[in-house]
């Protein structure tokens, strides 16, 4: 592990206020439903924290590099991210009451991006960039630094790492690229066995892609074709029916389980305009964010079993 600490040193009235306001959202506010995310809101890409609840938007990261891929500790203390700050892709971690940073990685010849943590939160798992097309799902043990290629194996581009609520595999997307077919699969960190679960010849074309896991590993959500939102439930498939936002030509990108299990938030673009949209998947009733985010920013809702 690479421990670069980026402290706050002559730090301006803005990032002061900042803080106060990540502090009482984190320390107060203990019922409210809270997500990270990427965007652009200010010239460059930062992290940021939104409080759906009191619709009040935080400003995490004040760097001019492109800092993305936020993603909450199982404790809520602390987000996981990707960011060109030292150079390369590499990872890092801020400890969300301070806005304390640490470099996690440092390797020149691969760039990496979209971490998650394991359950216990001694693990992350990512994506490993190594160009023309090869990129793996690795970990690292954040105790001693140790990485290990999960997929080397699949010889196919593998993405979207997303562990399981009891840290015994990893689900993921594969790209077939013969076809341009996404499928769904879990390795075992351990035994590095892949299992499919989701094939391209289900759902076709494009395959199944942005997949999520619920908290409580019973539910996966994936996009088909862009624009059709699915759902997983006890090997039983069912299509989830979204507004058309005026246009038929929308695209949901994301979809991410909230603690409850009951909720899905995804990204929607419309006319190259991202939002988020929130479902109840128990009515279908669905809320359309009163926020506009200016580029395609991954969302992370924190547990509510931190609160």
């Amino acid at each position: 592990m690479v421990r670069v600490i980026y402290p706050i040193i002559g730090i301006t009235v803005s990032i002061i206020i900042s803080i106060i306001f990540v502090a009482q959202i984190i320390g107060t506010q203990r019922n409210s439903h809270i997500f990270a995310f990427h965007g652009t809101q200010y010239g460059n890409t930062d992290i940021f924290l939104h409080d759906v609840s009191s619709n009040i938007t935080t400003r995490l990261t004040h760097h001019a590099a492109v800092d993305a891929h936020p993603e909450w500790s199982p404790d809520g203390t602390k987000i996981a991210f990707a960011s060109n700050r030292a150079g390369g892709g590499e990872l890092f971690i801020m400890t969300v009451a301070t806005n304390e940073i640490i470099q996690i990685t440092n390797n020149p010849n691969l760039s990496y991006a979209d971490p998650t943590w394991s359950p216990d939160g001694t693990q992350l798992a990512f994506v490993a960039d190594g160009g023309r097309f090869q990129q793996d799902i690795y970990t690292i043990n954040l105790l001693d630094g140790n990485e290990k290629n999960l997929t080397r194996a699949t010889l196919l581009p593998s993405v979207a790492p997303r562990w399981s609520p009891d840290g015994d595999v990893i689900w993921l997307s594969v790209r077939d690229a013969g076809n341009l077919a996404d499928r769904i699969y879990t390795v075992n960190p351990d035994t590095l066995e892949l299992i499919i679960h989701v094939d391209e010849s289900d759902f076709s074309p494009g395959g199944a892609n942005n997949h999520a896991l619920s908290q409580d590993g019973l539910k996966l959500a994936f996009t088909v074709g862009g624009n059709e939102l699915w759902v997983r439930e006890n090997n039983t498939f069912r299509q989830i029916a979204l507004p058309t936002l005026g246009t038929s030509r929308a695209l949901i990108r994301q979809p991410e389980w909230l603690p409850d299990g009951q909720r899905l938030s995804m990204l929607v673009s419309v006319r190259n305009r991202w939002s988020w949209l929130l479902i109840d998947l128990n009515n279908e009733t669905i809320n359309h964010s009163t926020i506009v985010l200016r580029s395609y920013s991954d969302i992370n809702w924190k547990s509510d079993t931190n609160n």
